[in-house]
């Protein structure tokens, strides 16, 4: 928690902000420009949001994002997220991005880079600075893990289907957003990982996107799924291509766990969170008594009730439902028994009637062992340590 809220003039903000900012020029390389404008818009309900432009990005949070550390957290992911996007997408981008025809679609099989990757590098590029602790980024990882481990979507069609599907309607959760984004991310975790393994720690992901960035960043027809896998060997290490494709082109479960343990890693149910009857939303505290939904997954309990992103849940039945005891109280709830919620929606108090599904299991803990190894644990170092030389002063 912060001993006092920071403000967007307080030195802490920008210095944050400055330390996102120098990690993500080192994974590229260089910076292609003299000046990036960061635009912030804060709301007073809700909002969360952004969009890359080529020399800067205007981005849309919470007015109280700079209440708790929680929601700070979360105002800082999007501003790396946005950042990274400097270089992949707005320059380096894949094939079918552009140069844009607006009157029609533009397919791509390479979503899962432009966005899943950006996501990867954002908490990553926040993590190596110090703008998030490493505590924070295993949370965020963990949430990822439990977010892909109940996506349907990708156990029907593969990611890059998913990618190419992009522009049309469907009834299958998560098929752009948590596909895309969240199991793109986690993608590029086990090819980082796996690539340093490989080489004995000499190359990384970095080097891929570097050497991608170097060779295509400047061109305005962008890269092709081939030079995508001839980055991943030449920039990598030998078999990566296909290590690619066996993730990208069949659907699927990943076992990131694997990936994990190389660094000494473990992901182990999470103790203090129950399992649930399942309800189909993500809720976070936003500085007030009680939860906002962040989500709400397409096709479960919560949608099929009607309750959207941004409803302010006060109760459920007779019970108030404090932010920081949504889980026990959602033991209470019965799978298939229907219950009242009650929640605020543009000021208003609305009441919907809610049928809990099946029971769920618990979230997870991502943590180092106590027990890693001394390779494990400069594996580990390797991956989440500053890549920037600090200025002087």
């Amino acid at each position: 928690m912060f001993s006092r809220a920071p403000d967007v003039k307080d030195r802490k903000v920008a210095d944050d902000v400055r330390k996102i900012v120098r990690e993500a020029a080192a994974v590229f390389g260089e910076t292609p420009f003299d000046r990036y404008l960061f635009l912030y818009v804060l709301e007073a309900e809700g909002g969360r949001g952004g969009i890359e432009h080529l020399f800067g990005t205007s981005i849309c949070a919470p007015l109280d994002s700079f209440e708790d550390r929680e929601a700070y957290r979360k105002f800082l992911g999007v501003t790396a997220h946005e950042f990274v996007h400097a270089w992949n997408v707005k320059r380096m981008r894949p094939a079918g991005l552009g140069p844009f025809d607006y009157t029609k679609e533009s397919p791509t099989h390479n979503l899962y880079v432009a966005e899943g990757f950006t996501s990867y590098y954002g908490y990553l590029v926040a993590a190596r600075g110090g703008a998030i602790t490493r505590e924070e980024y295993f949370k965020i990882l963990a949430e990822s893990l439990v977010t892909d481990r109940g996506n349907p979507g990708i156990l029907a069609k593969s990611l890059e289907a998913h990618s190419w599907d992009w522009w049309l309607p469907t009834d299958i959760p998560y098929l752009t957003y948590r596909t895309n984004y969240t199991r793109g991310s986690l993608v590029a975790l086990v090819l980082d990982v796996e690539i340093r393994v490989a080489t004995g720690g000499k190359r990384s992901l970095d080097d891929v996107m570097r050497s991608l960035y170097r060779r295509t960043g400047t061109r305005a027809t962008g890269y092709t799924d081939a030079e995508l896998r001839e980055a991943l060997v030449a920039g990598g290490a030998p078999g990566m291509d296909a290590h690619l494709n066996a993730m990208v082109q069949t659907p699927g479960t990943l076992d990131v766990v694997e990936a994990l343990a190389l660094l000494g890693v473990e992901v182990v149910p999470d103790p203090a969170s129950p399992a649930v009857p399942f309800v189909g939303w993500r809720t976070s505290s936003t500085g007030k008594d009680f939860p906002a939904l962040d989500w709400v997954e397409p096709g479960s309990p919560a949608a099929t009730a009607g309750l959207q992103d941004r409803d302010l849940v006060v109760a459920l039945g007779d019970r108030r439902i404090p932010a920081e005891r949504v889980d026990k109280e959602l033991m209470f709830l019965t799978p298939g028994k229907p219950v009242e919620v009650s929640f605020f929606r543009d000021g208003i108090l609305r009441r919907v009637e809610l049928i809990p599904g099946a029971v769920q299991p618990p979230k997870l803990i991502v943590r180092p062992r106590e027990d890693a190894s001394p390779e494990q644990k400069g594996r580990l170092e390797a991956w989440l340590g500053a890549r920037s030389v600090p200025p002087t002063p």
